[in-house]
């Protein structure tokens, strides 16, 4: 067992840089570098550190400048990403494939060094070459970036997955119910099996235990005849009802026909109103004067009513067909208003489009859902 290696901190400080490259280490002394908190350039190159800990980016969150390059690092840990004041980053010549998501996070990095590793193919195409100071800095933007997206595409999987988790959850769940609603209605029959049988058995009597029953005539029952004398007077009450309406409505069907017939020929019109007066004067000699009066003011009413209300559907009619022409022409003739319907013309396919899409999507996973429950 080697034994772990202790140096004195303060020995290697100047300023706010602490330099203990070239010291053999094989575990950063994250403890010590945090009791120097002034210390916010710190350089770990040319050691034989493997990994960092979880607790480097923890207790060092002060750091901006970070040398870590020359080393044997074959990852960084989880929470690399704490260290958001972290501006330089110099991970040259380690045995690092790729990086943690937490790197997305280190948003203040404008410096990084990642030559001479063995990255993944995309990795290393995002990171470059990085051989001037133009480059590492484009090599910062450019890492962060990627693995901001990374994270993004991470997040959107792992919610993916927690969604397919909860559907087949609740899919396990719908069947256990079914299942022990099953079982619930086959323990029910079981009960109801057993419950008729108990019954029949106790149906089952021996002769002797059949008692005799006397059996007494029914009394005779009497009838109410107010309900008949009300259902007389009913039948009266509307028959005479059906002749009141029946009256009305010939009375509306003769005053609409004389007003279609005024309007279209004056002289049938004159005829047809001279044979009707002579019909009624023959009528009122069959009638009381009274009755007479009475249809004759409301045969006058109902063509006076009838005549107006025709007139206003009419001119109604018209002011609505004059409006809505002019309507149409301001619409023809307008550049604005056209310009107008062609973009809500547009908005609408686009819409259209997207919704037909969205319902698309819907139905296939209703498809797949249904199938997945039925199985």
């Amino acid at each position: 067992m080697t034994k772990k290696k202790t140096i004195n901190i303060k020995d290697f400080l100047d300023d706010d840089t602490l330099d203990l490259s070239l010291c053999d280490l094989q575990d950063v002394p994250v403890k010590e570098i945090a009791s120097v908190p002034k210390a916010t350039n710190v350089d770990l190159s040319n050691n034989k550190f493997t990994v960092l800990g979880n607790n480097l980016a923890g207790l060092l969150t002060h750091l901006i400048k970070l040398d870590l390059s020359g080393n044997q690092l074959y990852e960084l840990p989880d929470n690399f990403g704490l260290l958001v004041n972290l501006k330089h980053l110099d991970l040259y010549k380690n045995k690092l494939q790729t990086l943690p998501a937490s790197f997305a996070d280190l948003r203040s990095l404008r410096w990084l060094d990642l030559k001479e590793n063995p990255l993944v193919p995309k990795m290393a195409q995002v990171a470059g070459t990085c051989l001037d100071q133009v480059e590492c800095m484009a090599a910062a933007r450019n890492v962060v970036r990627f693995m901001q997206v990374l994270q993004k595409e991470l997040e959107e999987e792992n919610a993916r997955k927690e969604q397919e988790r909860l559907e087949r959850q609740m899919i396990e769940e719908r069947k256990a119910q079914k299942k022990e609603q099953k079982q619930k209605r086959k323990k029910s029959r079981k009960n109801a099996a057993k419950a008729a049988q108990w019954a029949k058995s106790e149906a089952e009597l021996n002769p002797n235990d059949i008692v005799e029953v006397e059996i007494v005539d029914p009394l005779p029952i009497a009838v109410d005849n107010s309900e008949t004398k009300a259902s007389f007077f009913g039948k009266i009450g509307a028959t005479f009802s059906w002749i009141f309406k029946t009256l009305v409505m010939v009375s509306l069907l003769i005053a609409l026909t004389l007003f279609v017939i005024s309007l279209l020929d004056e002289t049938l019109y004159r005829r047809c109103l001279k044979l009707l007066k002579t019909s009624s004067k023959t009528f009122g000699l069959s009638v009381p004067l009274q009755l007479s009066h009475l249809i004759s003011y409301l045969y006058n009413l109902v063509v006076l009513v009838f005549s107006n209300v025709i007139q206003s559907t009419l001119f109604i009619s018209q002011c609505s067909i004059r409006t809505a022409m002019d309507w149409y022409q301001l619409l023809c003739t307008n550049e604005f208003l056209l310009s107008l319907m062609r973009i809500m013309n547009d908005y609408f396919y686009i819409g259209y489009i997207k919704a037909s899409e969205l319902s698309s999507i819907y139905y296939q996973k209703l498809v797949v859902l249904i199938q997945s429950y039925v199985r």
